[in-house]
């Protein structure tokens, strides 16, 4: 039994300086490195001060892709809903039920339609 259901559709860029957008405001002059299904999630992480901090985190099935900090993500959720923005940490975890690997995308966000 997997906790992890990917319903979520990712594609992330590796960024050529300039970014430009269509009408529908994706992104449009990238060729993609990754296409795929993925899971959003948010994470939550207290401060020392006792502040608590949300941020964006994709999880993506192990590919033979190397997805690297910088590279630009482009999230439709399964409501149609669009999120982007710059992946600050990459790593693999492994499941502790199932033994399963996948990659962890932490990611800053830049826009949210």
């Amino acid at each position: 039994m997997e906790l992890i259901q990917f319903n979520d559709t990712c594609t992330i860029y590796r960024p050529s300086g300039e970014v430009l957008v269509d009408d529908n405001g994706s992104m449009v002059e990238q060729q993609p490195i990754y296409q795929g299904s993925c899971m959003l999630t948010k994470d939550r992480t207290r401060q020392p001060n006792a502040l608590v901090v949300y941020s964006n985190v994709v999880f993506i099935q192990l590919v033979g892709v190397d997805i690297e900090v910088d590279d630009i993500i482009e999230i439709t959720d399964l409501s149609g809903k669009i999120f982007r923005g710059n992946i600050h940490e990459v790593r693999k975890v492994q499941m502790p039920l199932s033994g399963t690997e996948y990659i962890r995308l932490d990611v800053t966000p830049t826009y949210e339609q």
